[in-house]
């Protein structure tokens, strides 16, 4: 390996350490704040989140810049935060199911007209039954 490459891998390694710092020290403030919460508090930060985290990504079908911006009301720099929290792995794991359910009611939906539509769809039929019934969802 030759030095300019080694220094520049050196050089974003070192970045890297100081960027986990950072997000350890900014777990840690988040920390001592949730623990500084009454319980009160607490119950009104937690409807408060999963309420506008359904509305935009269930509700809304909303990408993560649009639950972020549009049902948080965040500015752009919240983009960070939502990352080193977990907020994009979390509507990402949200917004694929749902696709998902979708794709599972409209096979089920083809399937029913398929069967209802039998003899007029004729020698096809079974063919399209059994492609639809090889999609695995």
């Amino acid at each position: 390996m030759n030095e300019s490459r080694k220094a520049a891998l050196d050089e974003i390694s070192a970045i890297g350490q100081e960027l986990d710092t950072e997000l350890d020290a900014e777990r840690s403030r988040m920390n001592m704040w949730w623990d500084s919460l009454s319980l009160d508090d607490k119950y009104k930060s937690f409807y408060s989140v999963v309420q506008r985290i359904v509305q935009g990504d269930v509700v809304e079908n909303r990408s993560y810049r649009g639950v972020l911006y549009e049902t948080f009301g965040f500015p752009s720099d919240s983009y960070g935060l939502g990352m080193s929290c977990g907020f994009m792995t979390l509507q990402n794991s949200i917004v694929p199911h749902t696709e998902q359910s979708i794709l599972r009611a409209e096979r089920r939906e083809a399937i029913a007209l398929i069967k209802k539509y039998r003899d007029v769809i004729g020698d096809d039929a079974d063919k399209l039954l059994n492609d639809l019934k090889g999609d695995a969802l």
